[in-house]
Formats: structure tokens, C-alpha cells, sequence
């Protein structure tokens, strides 16, 4: 089986996900790192993945990508430093824009929809056209407080919908997820994809793949 490697590395944690490479795309595996951990150390991340390409190799798979994603740039450019150094090939850096393309378009089809993705650090509104392109609207610090951020989002996107058939939730919820009333205040369905704490890098490895079909 061909397998690609998805990473999204947000405040104290890593999300890895497997995708195989051929359509339509279904997860492998999937797994969260604590970065934060006492025993976590810079290399932890490194030494997970290189580890993952090891087994993969051992039981017959071949994988044909490895995609970096995260809002945090210092944290993702090292590790792509060092999985290159270490020989593994190709290792891509993805936008996090076009990780929400890549995963809205295995949820959504080719409807519009708007999605609310927390990536640790903020809660961000984006649209997602029927064409493939995404757009950010607006972005919330979290600041402790994720709810605060989700509801002024919502009611941001509740005054102006445009053409989106239904609102995304990605990210991390939290404890008891979203307030019913803030759930009803959107003028279309909200969705909550199965683990939606991974979406982002199972994104990444779809975004991956699609950008090696166009070259």
C-alpha cells in the first residue's frame, strides 16, 4: 500500500495521521503526540516520524510523502530540517489555507461551506468555494477561552452566510463542545466531522497528494 503522512503541529501537540495514497483517500492511522510531555524533548516529533517510516517500510508499505502543517513556523521549520537531513523524501511544508481545502473537499463534495478551524492558538472563519479555493474572514485569538472566540465567529457568519450550505467545525472543541444556543445561532447546519482534532492533518496529506497530481 502507498501511504502519506500528514502533521499538524499545534501549542503542545502533534496530530499524525496516514492516508493512503490512492482514492478515495481513507485514514490509516492517527495518532496525537504530547509535545509538552516531561519527557518530550525537540527531537520528539523527529524521532516519531522516522520511527513511523521505519515500520511502514518493515511491514511492506511505501511512503510516498510526509506533509508539515501548523500555525507556528518555528516549530514546523526544524522538523522538516531535520526529516530531510535524515533522507526521507519528498517532505513538504503545507499552507494551513490548503489543508482546509484539501479535507472540506472529502467532507463537502463541491457545495460552498464555511468552516471554524481551531489550530490552538486561534479559532479562524473561512469559505470554501465550490471551485476549491478557500478564503480566510476572520480570525480569533483564543486566549484561554475557545467558546469566546466560536461565538463571535458565528454570529459573525450568522449576519452574512454568503452561499455556504453548511458551517465545518475542525479543531479541538474542548470539554462539552459547542453552547447549544451558540449552535443554533448559524443559518445552516454546523457539521462535526469524526475527530475533528485530525482533520487538519489529514488535510495536509490530502493537499500533499493533490499538489503532486498537478505537477
Amino acid at each position: 500500500m502507498n501511504v502519506t503522512l500528514g502533521v499538524f503541529v499545534e501549542s503542545g501537540t502533534a496530530r499524525i495521521v496516514l492516508v493512503d495514497a490512492d482514492p478515495p483517500n481513507p485514514v490509516v492511522d492517527q495518532t496525537d503526540l504530547d509535545l509538552a510531555a516531561a519527557d518530550s524533548t525537540p527531537d520528539t516529533l523527529v524521532t516519531t516520524v522516522l520511527a513511523t517510516a521505519g515500520a511502514l517500510t518493515e511491514s511492506g508499505h511505501r511512503l510516498v510523502g510526509i506533509s508539515l502543517c501548523g500555525p507556528a513556523a518555528d516549530r514546523i521549520g526544524p522538523v522538516h530540517d531535520a526529516l530531510t537531513g535524515s533522507g526521507l523524501r519528498p517532505v513538504t511544508v503545507v499552507d494551513e489555507s490548503d489543508a482546509v481545502t484539501a479535507v472540506v473537499r472529502t467532507l463537502a463534495g463541491d457545495e460552498t461551506v464555511a468552516t471554524l478551524v481551531n489550530d490552538g492558538a486561534t479559532v479562524a472563519l473561512s469559505m470554501t468555494e465550490a471551485g476549491g479555493v478557500t478564503t480566510p474572514v476572520a480570525t480569533e485569538p483564543i486566549d484561554g477561552d475557545p467558546q469566546a472566540a466560536y461565538r463571535t465567529l458565528v454570529e459573525r457568519f450568522a449576519a452574512d452566510p454568503g452561499a455556504a450550505s453548511g458551517l465545518i467545525v475542525m479543531g479541538s472543541l474542548g470539554d462539552g463542545g459547542l453552547p447549544a444556543d451558540l449552535v443554533e445561532t448559524s443559518p445552516v447546519p454546523l457539521r462535526f466531522p469524526d475527530d475533528p482534532e485530525f482533520m487538519l492533518a489529514r488535510g495536509a496529506a490530502l493537499a500533499s497528494l493533490s499538489q503532486d497530481a498537478t505537477m
